[in-house]
Protein backbone atom coordinates (compact mmCIF):
# COMPACT_ATOMS: atom_id res chain seq x y z
CA UNK A 1 0.00 0.00 0.00
CA UNK A 2 2.74 2.25 0.80
CA UNK A 3 4.70 1.61 -2.35
CA UNK A 4 1.37 2.23 -4.40
CA UNK A 5 1.06 5.68 -2.23
CA UNK A 6 4.83 6.27 -3.01
CA UNK A 7 4.05 5.94 -6.71
CA UNK A 8 0.77 8.07 -6.98
CA UNK A 9 2.79 10.72 -5.15
CA UNK A 10 5.65 10.82 -7.34
CA UNK A 11 2.87 10.81 -10.29
CA UNK A 12 0.93 13.84 -9.44
CA UNK A 13 3.95 15.94 -7.93
CA UNK A 14 5.43 14.90 -11.24
CA UNK A 15 2.60 15.60 -13.57
CA UNK A 16 2.65 19.46 -13.40
CA UNK A 17 5.82 20.42 -13.62
CA UNK A 18 7.51 21.09 -17.27
CA UNK A 19 10.14 17.96 -18.74
CA UNK A 20 13.76 19.71 -17.48
CA UNK A 21 12.08 19.86 -13.62
CA UNK A 22 10.89 16.31 -13.56
CA UNK A 23 14.14 15.00 -14.34
CA UNK A 24 16.02 17.19 -12.02
CA UNK A 25 13.93 15.75 -9.33
CA UNK A 26 13.46 12.28 -10.21
CA UNK A 27 17.72 12.16 -10.03
CA UNK A 28 17.20 13.03 -6.39
CA UNK A 29 13.51 11.57 -5.55
CA UNK A 30 15.45 8.02 -7.73
CA UNK A 31 18.44 8.42 -5.00
CA UNK A 32 16.03 9.26 -2.04
CA UNK A 33 14.28 6.34 -2.58
CA UNK A 34 17.41 3.84 -2.99
CA UNK A 35 18.31 5.03 0.73
CA UNK A 36 15.12 5.51 2.44
CA UNK A 37 12.74 3.20 3.69
CA UNK A 38 9.58 3.04 1.99
CA UNK A 39 7.34 4.82 5.21
CA UNK A 40 10.45 7.25 5.30
CA UNK A 41 10.04 7.99 1.64
CA UNK A 42 6.41 8.63 1.70
CA UNK A 43 6.97 11.13 4.96
CA UNK A 44 9.13 13.05 3.29
CA UNK A 45 7.58 13.22 -0.02
CA UNK A 46 4.18 14.51 2.14
CA UNK A 47 6.17 16.73 3.80
CA UNK A 48 7.86 17.84 0.78
CA UNK A 49 4.40 18.93 -0.39
CA UNK A 50 3.42 20.29 2.42
CA UNK A 51 6.23 22.62 2.49
CA UNK A 52 5.63 23.98 -0.96
CA UNK A 53 2.29 24.81 0.26
CA UNK A 54 2.81 27.05 3.33
CA UNK A 55 6.31 28.50 2.02
CA UNK A 56 7.84 30.16 -1.08
CA UNK A 57 10.46 27.99 -1.59
CA UNK A 58 11.17 24.89 -4.55
CA UNK A 59 10.83 21.88 -3.28
CA UNK A 60 14.47 20.92 -5.45
CA UNK A 61 15.88 23.29 -3.29
CA UNK A 62 15.11 21.82 -0.32
CA UNK A 63 15.88 18.18 -1.89
CA UNK A 64 19.34 19.48 -2.93
CA UNK A 65 19.80 20.66 1.24
CA UNK A 66 18.85 17.21 2.14
CA UNK A 67 21.14 15.56 -0.06
CA UNK A 68 23.69 17.33 1.21
CA UNK A 69 22.99 17.57 5.27
CA UNK A 70 22.12 13.75 5.58
CA UNK A 71 22.28 12.13 2.43
CA UNK A 72 18.93 11.04 3.02
CA UNK A 73 19.48 9.30 6.60
CA UNK A 74 16.78 10.54 8.47
CA UNK A 75 18.32 9.29 12.05
CA UNK A 76 21.85 11.52 11.35
CA UNK A 77 22.91 13.10 13.99
CA UNK A 78 26.18 15.49 14.04
CA UNK A 79 27.54 15.41 17.69
CA UNK A 80 30.03 18.60 17.05
CA UNK A 81 27.11 20.92 15.67
CA UNK A 82 24.17 19.02 17.35
CA UNK A 83 22.11 19.19 14.14
CA UNK A 84 19.54 16.04 13.70
CA UNK A 85 17.74 14.82 10.91
CA UNK A 86 17.37 14.86 7.16
CA UNK A 87 18.04 18.54 7.17
CA UNK A 88 20.20 18.79 10.32
CA UNK A 89 18.27 21.40 12.38
CA UNK A 90 20.27 22.73 15.00
CA UNK A 91 20.01 21.06 18.64
CA UNK A 92 19.90 24.90 20.04
CA UNK A 93 17.25 26.37 17.93
CA UNK A 94 15.24 22.91 17.06
CA UNK A 95 12.49 22.93 19.43
CA UNK A 96 11.21 26.43 18.79
CA UNK A 97 10.93 25.73 14.98
CA UNK A 98 9.56 22.49 15.53
CA UNK A 99 6.79 24.98 17.46
CA UNK A 100 5.96 27.36 14.69
CA UNK A 101 5.66 24.24 12.48
CA UNK A 102 3.87 22.04 14.13
CA UNK A 103 1.45 24.40 13.78
CA UNK A 104 1.20 23.51 10.23
CA UNK A 105 1.12 20.31 10.96
CA UNK A 106 -1.80 20.66 13.38
CA UNK A 107 -3.83 22.19 10.87
CA UNK A 108 -3.25 18.90 7.78
CA UNK A 109 -4.41 16.91 10.83
CA UNK A 110 -0.91 15.12 11.16
CA UNK A 111 0.07 14.42 14.72
CA UNK A 112 3.55 14.78 15.59
CA UNK A 113 5.92 14.81 18.91
CA UNK A 114 7.75 18.30 19.17
CA UNK A 115 10.44 16.43 21.28
CA UNK A 116 11.55 13.87 18.59
CA UNK A 117 14.43 15.24 17.04
CA UNK A 118 14.26 12.90 13.85
CA UNK A 119 10.29 13.60 12.82
CA UNK A 120 10.43 13.69 9.14
CA UNK A 121 7.43 16.11 9.28
CA UNK A 122 8.81 18.16 11.85
CA UNK A 123 12.80 18.32 10.07
CA UNK A 124 11.75 18.81 6.44
CA UNK A 125 9.50 21.73 7.30
CA UNK A 126 11.69 23.53 9.43
CA UNK A 127 14.27 23.24 6.88
CA UNK A 128 11.52 24.95 4.74
CA UNK A 129 10.67 27.56 7.28
CA UNK A 130 14.14 27.85 7.95
CA UNK A 131 15.28 28.66 4.49
CA UNK A 132 12.10 30.82 3.78
CA UNK A 133 13.19 33.05 6.81
CA UNK A 134 16.98 33.15 6.03
CA UNK A 135 15.65 33.49 2.15
CA UNK A 136 13.49 36.87 3.14
CA UNK A 137 16.59 37.50 5.55
CA UNK A 138 19.01 38.15 2.87
CA UNK A 139 17.13 39.22 0.14
CA UNK A 140 17.85 36.07 -2.67
CA UNK A 141 17.78 32.19 -2.61
CA UNK A 142 21.39 32.38 -2.84
CA UNK A 143 22.18 34.55 0.14
CA UNK A 144 19.74 32.63 1.97
CA UNK A 145 21.05 29.12 1.08
CA UNK A 146 24.56 30.57 2.67
CA UNK A 147 22.63 32.13 5.86
CA UNK A 148 20.85 28.54 6.19
CA UNK A 149 24.55 27.24 6.77
CA UNK A 150 26.04 29.62 8.93
CA UNK A 151 28.79 32.50 7.92
CA UNK A 152 32.25 32.80 6.26
CA UNK A 153 33.84 30.20 3.55
CA UNK A 154 32.09 27.46 4.32
CA UNK A 155 29.03 28.74 4.69
CA UNK A 156 30.21 30.15 0.74
CA UNK A 157 31.41 26.51 -0.38
CA UNK A 158 27.97 25.26 1.32
CA UNK A 159 25.57 27.83 -0.29
CA UNK A 160 27.59 26.44 -4.12
CA UNK A 161 27.23 22.82 -3.62
CA UNK A 162 23.47 23.26 -3.01
CA UNK A 163 23.51 25.37 -5.96
CA UNK A 164 25.46 22.79 -7.91
CA UNK A 165 23.19 19.78 -6.71
CA UNK A 166 20.04 21.75 -7.60
CA UNK A 167 21.34 22.49 -11.12
CA UNK A 168 23.09 19.34 -11.63
CA UNK A 169 20.07 17.62 -11.28
CA UNK A 170 18.62 19.59 -13.83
Amino acid sequence: MKLLISLMTLFFISASFPQEVKEKENNLLTYAQSKMSINNYVDMMRALEIGERYFNIEKDIVLAVIFIESDFNVFVHNEMTNDYGLSQQNGKYILDRYNIVKKILDKEKIECNVNHRFDIYLNVLACYYYLDHCIELKGTKSKGIKKYNGAGKDAEKYMYKVIDTYFKNA
